[in-house]
């Protein structure tokens, strides 16, 4: 367990929150396909951007950058956020208070942590990609860029995929949450 979530569950365990507060939380998130863009290397007019000491096994490649944190701490399917800690904590507690059947509440987890793990080895599939797209490019190997450019695509719309399966629990839990917030 990440060291992070153990925080949060703790706080959130420490601090039941009421069922208006944890349905404005999860309504202030979104699910935004991002297209995993900050992994993308920066080639400009002069070749590849590198940062100075790249190793072998590192060819110290630029990249476009993560999102602000105030952005990632929102996005859903985000590789580098912790706002699905929110999403598997509004499961938790609406389960505990009987709004959601235990099973459904397992089973909305069990998904929940699979599409969590899947979008983070796309992510890093998507990093490997990049760079040898990178150095394709920077090689000269335009035979070779065609398939690359597939593999990038592929891994674009997994993510996509993730994205839409993270939309539907965040809208079931939206809803659950939001009959029970209106009463």
């Amino acid at each position: 367990m990440r060291t992070g979530f153990r925080r949060y569950a703790a706080h959130m365990k420490a601090e039941t929150p009421s069922l208006s507060t944890l349905h404005a939380e999860l309504a202030s998130l979104r699910v935004l396909p991002c297209r995993l863009v900050h992994e993308r290397v920066i080639v400009d007019a002069n070749g590849i951007q590198r940062r100075d000491g790249a190793v072998e096994d590192d060819p110290g490649m630029v990249r476009v950058g993560l999102c602000s944190k105030a952005l990632r701490d929102k996005q859903l399917s985000c590789a580098h956020t912790r706002a699905r800690i929110v999403l598997d904590t509004a499961i938790v507690q609406s389960a505990a208070r009987g709004l959601l059947p235990a099973q459904e509440a397992a089973r909305l987890r069990a998904e929940l942590q699979r599409i969590d793990h899947a979008i983070h080895m796309t992510d890093w599939d998507k990093n490997q990609a990049e760079v040898r797209y990178a150095l394709l490019l920077e090689q000269g190997r335009q035979d070779a860029l065609k398939d690359e450019q597939q593999r990038l695509n592929e891994l674009v719309a997994r993510h996509g995929q993730l994205s839409a399966e993270l939309a539907h629990i965040h809208g079931l839990m939206l809803e659950r949450l939001g009959k029970h917030t209106e009463e």
